[in-house]
């Protein structure tokens, strides 16, 4: 692949770009100190909160691909987020199992959801060649090694 020295890989700036962040905010939520006890919310308040991350830039000056990166990480956080709460609170151990299944398909897809967007402002941008990359990418991470569906396994009883 001929590229300029100077000019850098969409992918890698973008992917840069949600790490950095990602990183952060999981940073400062570490940095909270726990609090042990533990208020009733008011009936109208939600039970998952809306945490949404917010780069630097207001998000109306961002580049499409960008914004799109951000509007998707939020959706896909808040979708976990909301899995996480059900997980917690659930006492039956087939639900627990069905629930830790949901969660890792949710950080699976929202992984190849951040290559689609890229790919896509790569064919834009006319620029075959990093879309090829991206859509190998995609193709190795949703391609079973061994070329079959892995087959679902089910939970039982004594939760193994």
């Amino acid at each position: 692949m001929n590229r300029h020295p100077a000019q850098p890989a969409l992918p890698a700036i973008c992917a840069s770009i949600a790490f950095a962040v990602w990183s952060s905010v999981a940073c400062a939520q570490a940095d909270v100190p726990r609090i042990d006890t533990v208020e009733s919310p008011a009936a109208d308040t939600p039970a998952v909160e809306s945490t949404a991350m917010e780069p630097a830039i207001p998000r109306d000056q961002l580049s499409p691909v960008v914004a799109g990166i951000f509007a998707a990480l939020d959706e896909d956080r808040a979708r976990i987020r909301q899995l996480k709460v059900e997980l917690a609170t659930t006492n039956d151990p087939t639900r627990a199992f069905e629930l830790q299944r949901a969660i890792v398909t949710a950080k699976q897809d929202a992984e190849l959801r951040m290559l689609r967007i890229q790919a896509d402002h790569a064919r834009r941008e006319n620029r075959a060649d990093v879309a090829a990359e991206l859509d190998s990418a995609i193709q190795a991470l949703t391609t079973p090694a061994n070329g079959h569906e892995p087959a679902p396994r089910a939970a039982t009883a004594a939760g193994r």
